[in-house]
């Protein structure tokens, strides 16, 4: 084919042969963005995908052009590893996540922080745009989700209920939903109008490093765990798990049902 063609082609001039019998594919480097003094944990293309994000061991995120292919802005408020960053759903504002035990939110013009979430007991691994770009989640290894509000900062919401730290967020495509993956091995899903969990997955032996939804509808939820696994999850079943709860101070459930019902009423 033409694409094992050209990728041949590359994999020559980098003095590289491909075996077309090899179900593994071999990278074929386009463009190398160098910058960081530690780790990459996390990368993040913008939506036009005129930028490109990346989060580091280093301490900081840094900006870069895909086009330029230079390095825009190193940001560099947090003071410990970043694990996380995410592009909001418009462009333009990012969100990031820190072993500082803080979520930060940005503006891509300027280098400081326009919101600094500060409630998580310990580190910050995962952070997740609601589809309306009025809330983020965080995930942390204090075993906790929270949604914050990104206009004032405030913490609106508290999930618990998973028994490991938490390792990875999705939010469904209509914004009703979000789901968590934890150390424990565990999928929650919750319902963020009523802010309760509607469903709990287990199977995973050990953490749970990635989740998305499918798109459309999001019936199915896909996880990837350490256990050297990818699981696919029917939940639009809507079945409810009675093991677990979550809790929750102030606005916690009026922001869960705004949370839902922006995103319903914007699509």
């Amino acid at each position: 084919s033409k694409t094992m063609a050209a990728l041949a082609a590359a994999a020559a001039a980098a003095g590289e042969k491909i075996d077309r019998n090899s179900k593994v594919a071999k990278p074929v480097p386009l463009i190398e963005f160098v910058g960081h003094s530690s780790a990459v944990h996390g990368v993040s293309f913008s939506p036009g995908n005129d930028f490109l994000l990346s989060c580091s061991r280093d301490s900081s995120v840094r900006l870069w052009s895909v086009e330029l292919e230079i390095c825009l802005c190193a940001y560099n408020s947090h003071n410990y590893p970043v694990w996380d960053v995410q592009w909001c759903g418009t462009g333009h504002y990012f969100a990031s996540a820190s072993h500082d035990q803080t979520a930060r939110v940005w503006a891509m013009d300027t280098p400081h922080p326009r919101r600094i979430m500060v409630g998580h007991l310990a580190d910050v691994d995962c952070v997740a745009w609601h589809p309306n770009t009025n809330y983020i989640a965080t995930g942390s290894a204090d075993r906790t989700v929270r949604l914050w509000d990104v206009q004032t900062g405030d913490c609106v919401r508290i999930f618990t209920g998973h028994r490991g730290g938490v390792r990875s967020l999705a939010m469904s495509p209509d914004g009703k939903s979000m789901a968590s993956g934890s150390d424990d091995g565990g999928v929650l899903v919750w319902d963020l109008a009523t802010a309760k969990c509607s469903q709990a997955f287990g199977g995973h032996r050990g953490p749970v490093y990635s989740l998305d939804y499918s798109g459309g509808a999001g019936r199915l939820l896909a996880s990837g765990g350490a256990d050297e696994t990818v699981r696919l999850w029917d939940v639009s079943s809507g079945g409810r798990s009675s093991d677990n709860t979550s809790s929750g101070a102030g606005a916690g459930a009026d922001a869960g049902a705004d949370a839902a019902g922006g995103a319903a009423g914007a699509s």
